[in-house]
């Protein structure tokens, strides 16, 4: 589902660590954050107040970043709020300038 949503990202990175390792995760994501040719990060990890979030698409913007949280539904639900609010708070913490947060749905 996360594939289908990157395809319109151009200069995208995808961080690899795997979706609960935190330990890899966070330095990666830092990294192509870092990286002025990276438009995109995806699969980016943020670690703050005890808090570990993967956020499907970060893309940079001239305001700040602009976090993505894909979800397999037809419609946006209340517990999306909460993940997606959880995610800026944590980017947030980390250091990050947020911009934008949005909820993508994609209908299996």
């Amino acid at each position: 589902m996360v594939e289908l949503a990157t395809q319109g990202y151009e200069g995208g990175k995808r961080i690899e660590a795997a979706h609960h390792d935190a330990a890899a995760g966070v330095p990666a994501t830092k990294a192509a954050l870092d990286d002025a040719s990276v438009k995109a990060v995806f699969g980016a990890h943020f670690l703050a107040d005890g808090v570990h979030v993967v956020v499907d698409i970060v893309e940079k913007t001239k305001g700040g970043l602009k976090l993505v949280k894909c979800k397999a539904a037809n419609s946006v639900k209340a517990k999306y709020t909460y993940d997606a609010a959880a995610s800026a708070h944590a980017a947030r913490s980390a250091g990050a300038t947020v911009a934008a947060v949005e909820i993508v749905t994609l209908d299996n």
